[in-house]
């Protein structure tokens, strides 16, 4: 046999071996790959389970009846998302009769929603007390527990403010996108908060605005996060501040729960979910009288 033929079968049996050892390789990756697709489902199964308990202990937390407070109706509906939350809201007295407050709050995640409910625990007395004349105090403390374990990138939408029932008047706070809303009874005009502020995260450090409504007998309030606009329809356009507006505006002229109710059942006619990605938070007040009853 010439040399030549010696050095091609050489070859031949040199790239049978390469074939060989790839094909072994091949094979070991795709047992590492399946061993690797098994853990990833494991995960996303442990993920699932750990994301529907964090949904289910959120709605625990949520408040689902408020105190009875004189001169003021409220209704409310929160709605769990499918794949984010961090929704949160209250309603409660302070030690001065006269006064009552208002948190409403949307978060980037459930972990920093968490965050915020320890926050919230570590400042309650002094949400409730007669010394926090104004709502700056209790936001600083707020702010200053979320700020010290905040991550990169997490981020509290957050309203919180202070009712005063002598003189009718709402002084808050507003940090981020929270949607709030003051409706006249008169002229049946809606007007936005003004005073807003972006988002709390682990950098904000600017010096805190302070907003003020004055309220009339049959006013209402509007309070919503952004999980209410975020749904998108069949074209995958979202739903919409404006749409969420009108809404409101062709609510009936009274009642807390009809108002609540029209807004939440036209954003369910919207959706192409059942649920709305993103924990939705729609909170409706309106004041009855003037008539203080201090117990």
């Amino acid at each position: 046999m010439s040399e030549s033929n010696e050095g091609l079968l050489a070859k031949i049996a040199d790239l049978e071996q390469q074939l060989i050892d790839r094909e072994a390789e091949l094979s070991l990756f795709r047992q590492e790959l399946g061993f690797a697709n098994e853990k990833l489902e494991v995960m996303v199964r442990r993920l699932k389970k750990e994301l529907h308990l964090a949904q289910k202990i959120q709605r625990h937390l949520i408040p689902t009846e408020f105190p009875s407070i004189p001169g003021f109706e409220f209704s409310s509906k929160y709605i769990a998302g499918l794949k984010e939350g961090g929704d949160y809201f209250d309603i409660f007295p302070h030690e001065d009769k006269s006064k009552f407050g208002v948190i409403v709050a949307s978060c980037s995640g459930y972990m920093v929603s968490a965050l915020l409910l320890s926050s919230l625990l570590k400042v309650s007395s002094l949400l409730e007390t007669k010394r926090n004349p104004d709502p700056t105090q209790a936001a600083k403390a707020i702010m200053s527990e979320l700020q010290a374990d905040m991550e990169p990138g997490q981020t509290v939408d957050l309203l919180y403010g202070i009712f005063d029932r002598k003189k009718f008047e709402l002084n808050y706070v507003c940090f981020g996108d929270v949607i709030a809303l003051h409706q006249c009874s008169a002229t049946k005009d809606l007007v936005p908060f003004e005073k807003k502020m972006p988002a709390i995260t682990r950098q904000f450090d600017q010096s805190l605005e302070v907003g003020q409504a004055s309220l009339s007998p049959r006013d209402r309030l509007v309070f919503a996060t952004k999980g209410a606009y975020l749904v998108q329809g069949q074209s995958h356009e979202e739903y919409g501040k404006a749409r969420l507006l009108r809404s409101i505006v062709s609510a009936p002229a009274k009642g807390v729960h009809e108002l609540r109710n029209k807004i939440c059942f036209e954003i369910d006619s919207y959706s192409i979910n059942k649920r709305p990605n993103r924990d939705m938070t729609v909170v409706v007040a309106e004041v009855k009288d003037r008539v203080i009853k201090l117990a």
